[in-house]
């Protein structure tokens, strides 16, 4: 019944019904009316004999015969008629009184049986008996039919005449009356039939419009819009049938136009990696099954780095960890440079030792995942990952979609990732220019002092502030510098075995190191497994962060604190440097890591930048907080034993 075919075919065979019981309804009218007339026909014989009877009685008592020849010339005329007259009431009182016309009184066309009212039927049985009472003793008075006695017949017909008249004149008027009762229910069943069907077709107009030619109308003027590029038009589904199954379709074909147009908008604005992540994130969802949503970039070490993740359309804060490329599916994903669909994350990270990365994402929910290469100028290059909770959620038709987006995904994070490269050169450019005149006044007293000190065998106390002068400067312009080329050139980390407790207890820096506030978990320290880092980078880091916490603790009592904790996975190490001093603000919060923001007079701003892309070069990540309850706390979190091959689960 839903389907608009079934619709029709019963609208269809509704209108036969209703046409052929028309027809049919014409046709028993027709015959009725026939038979009516027929029968009407009768009753006025009927009524034409009985008188008949009479005037022939009358006139033979007026012209009684008064001799033996005019007496055989009525009986032979006068009899014959009486007779005939007799006959034909008789048989046409008995058809009425028994409802059932005999042969000789059928029309040639009309029906043996027909119908009276009760009313009727009951005058007719009763006009019978009298017509029988009456034409038995008629009989009688005519006696011998040879020499009927027809003065005698004559007397007993105008005698019983004004009876039999009355009676069938009863009888005639109720029959009148039914064949006009059954002539106004033709007519009302023909008027009821006619305003029916009117009332049908008008219903069956209306529901055509309602069902078939206004769903169409909006179908039509749907399609128009699209294809004048209207890709958010949405036609109403009005009904459960072939149109709105079509109307679904347009619609769900403009959405997914819509939802790739938008994608394809958002991704175009995007400027870095987190906004090209986040508008897959929103919008990729519309067109295949996306519940998280991650990209792996090739760091400078040769790993892979989970840089970002999205849950839905929320990030996903998943631990910054790096995995190795060699006999990955991630390197097969970027040698073939086509979508490589893992139907099964779960079983396919038990096939081998390297698919560290699915064990991984199978942590995170995902059971049906595909990789798409990211290819962009080396070394930018990496895989996004797409992955959905339900097991063999893409089918052929996503696969297809997403073989189809592969490119413009590639194109899109690879022109992204550059970009973000560009930016971050452009910075340090803006950056040199601007420390241009600051370099070269320095310099220049350099120059100058050198110059004079030259020729110079005893140094006055001018001369020496200018020597020591010389040397603050250089010093500065030497540490800025190293800022920039540490901020400017590739991370190149030569990995080895750190112990993290052994390495705050060396640091190069005696200053730092022997500070009277600096307090270290020594007990906590000494049970941190070591680390696979590289030494140099994690003491920069280090100092760095020491520094910085002594600077901002100034005189607090509660010093500065550092401890360490590895997650009950065992899988990271997270150090913390907690100081007292003043707390930092929001504003502060989240401005720390951006390139030459600095809260210091004679800070570069270039520190904590530096810390940063140390730990993520190194697969970890840096989080910095202030309360009131713990004062200023930075968290370095970092994979532990990444370069140790894992043992495949047991089947």
């Amino acid at each position: 019944m839903r389907t608009l075919k079934t619709q029709i075919m019963l609208a269809l065979l509704l209108l036969t019904v209703l046409f052929a019981s028309a027809v049919i309804f014409a046709m028993v009218t027709v015959e009725r009316q026939r038979q009516d007339d027929w029968l009407s026909r009768l009753g006025g014989e009927l009524q034409v004999l009985q008188q008949h009877l009479g005037m022939q009685a009358m006139n033979y008592k007026e012209n009684a015969p008064r001799d033996y020849p005019t007496y055989y010339r009525d009986t032979r005329l006068y009899y014959q008629d009486l007779l005939h007259a007799r006959q034909r009431l008789g048989t046409i009182l008995k058809a009425f009184a028994e409802q059932h016309l005999p042969p000789q009184l059928q029309s040639h066309h009309g029906s043996a049986d027909f119908s009276l009212s009760s009313d009727s039927a009951k005058l007719a049985e009763q006009l019978l008996k009298n017509w029988t009472t009456f034409d038995n003793t008629l009989q009688e008075k005519l006696g011998d039919p040879n020499e009927p006695r027809l003065e005698w017949a004559s007397e007993w017909i105008l005698a019983q005449h004004q009876v039999l008249s009355d009676k069938v004149h009863e009888f005639l008027e109720s029959l009148e009356h039914d064949l006009e009762g059954r002539a106004d229910t033709a007519l009302f069943l023909g008027r009821l039939m006619l305003l029916s069907g009117i009332a049908l077709m008008l219903g069956l107009l209306g529901w055509f419009y309602a069902k078939v030619l206004r769903p169409l109308g909006l179908a039509v003027r749907g399609f128009r819009l699209v294809a004048n590029g209207d890709f958010s038009h949405r036609v109403p589904v009005r009904d459960n049938n072939e149109i709105g199954w079509l109307v679904s379709t347009l619609n769900l074909a403009t959405g997914r136009l819509d939802a790739l147009l938008t994608l394809l908008t958002a991704l175009q604005r995007s400027t870095d990696v987190d906004g090209a992540l986040h508008a897959v994130a929103n919008n990729l969802s519309g067109l295949v099954p996306l519940e998280w949503v991650g990209i792996l970039l090739l760091g400078p070490d040769g790993r892979m780095r989970l840089e970002r993740a999205y849950r839905g359309t929320d990030p996903d804060k998943v631990p910054q960890q790096t995995f190795a490329l060699e006999g990955t599916l991630l390197q097969e994903c970027l040698r073939s440079n086509v979508p490589v669909h893992i139907a099964d994350v779960g079983a396919t990270a038990q096939l081998d030792a390297h698919y560290r990365f699915l064990d991984v994402l199978k942590a995170l929910g995902g059971r049906d995942a595909v990789f798409m290469p990211v290819l962009g100028n080396e070394p930018r290059v990496g895989v996004l990952v797409l992955a959905s909770g339900t097991p063999n959620a893409y089918g052929p038709e996503q696969l297809d979609l997403l073989n189809n987006l592969s490119t413009l995904f590639s194109a899109t994070f690879g022109r992204t990732l550059e970009l973000a490269e560009n930016s971050r050169l452009a910075a340090i450019g803006q950056f040199t220019s601007g420390i241009v005149h600051e370099i070269r006044t320095p310099l220049a007293t350099i120059g100058m002092a050198l110059q004079h000190f030259a020729g110079l065998g005893d140094l006055s106390e001018n001369s020496r502030r200018r020597a020591l002068l010389a040397l603050e400067e250089s010093q500065r312009l030497g540490r800025i510098l190293e800022d920039i080329l540490m901020y400017a050139k590739p991370l190149a980390l030569q990995r080895e075995s750190v112990d993290l407790g052994e390495l705050l207890r060396t640091l190069p820096d005696p200053a730092i190191r022997n500070d009277p506030r600096l307090h270290l978990d020594q007990g906590v320290l000494a049970g941190l497994p070591p680390l696979q880092a590289d030494r140099d980078r994690l003491t920069q880091v280090l100092l760095n962060l020491l520094s910085n916490a002594l600077e901002a603790n100034g005189e607090d009592p509660r010093g500065v604190h550092v401890s360490g904790i590895v997650s009950p996975e065992g899988e990271q190490l997270t150090l913390t440097v907690e100081n007292g001093g003043a707390l930092l603000s929001e504003e502060q919060l989240t401005r720390l890591f951006e390139p030459f923001y600095t809260t210091k007079s004679g800070g570069t701003g270039l520190g904590l930048p530096i810390v940063k892309r140390i730990v993520q070069a190194h697969g970890g990540a840096i989080a910095i907080s202030s309360d009131t309850a713990r004062g200023t706390r930075v968290a370095v979190t970092l994979p532990l034993d990444q370069e140790q091959p894992r043992r495949p689960a047991a089947s």
